[in-house]
């Protein structure tokens, strides 16, 4: 979730994205290789990181068993630059998506 202190406005997210959970809610994002958008935020200009772990390891305690295969996944982002808020205006920010 993102938060804007009261002088600075929240950025305007990319249009469309994925419907993760399958109920109609659409995230604003893209999974890194299925689009060509990695940002989430539109009209920014600035610095993306962007990478894609993937995983895999045995787990290790009672629940699951220490012979269970686990999964790791993760889509990490960060955005740092200019961007039109919500206000219609300028403002620079750095932004973060795990």
């Amino acid at each position: 979730m993102l938060r804007a202190s009261p002088e600075q406005a929240l950025p305007n997210p990319i249009p469309g994205g994925l419907d993760l959970l399958g109920n109609g809610h659409i995230f604003h994002v893209y999974l890194p290789g299925t689009a060509p958008e990695l940002s989430t935020i539109t009209d920014f200009n600035g610095a993306l990181g962007a990478t894609e772990v993937l995983g895999s390891w045995s787990g290790g305690g009672i629940t699951p068993t220490a012979d269970t295969p686990l999964v790791f996944d993760a889509d990490m982002r960060f955005m740092a630059g200019e961007y039109i808020g919500t206000d219609g205006r300028h403002h620079q920010g750095t932004f973060a998506f795990v």
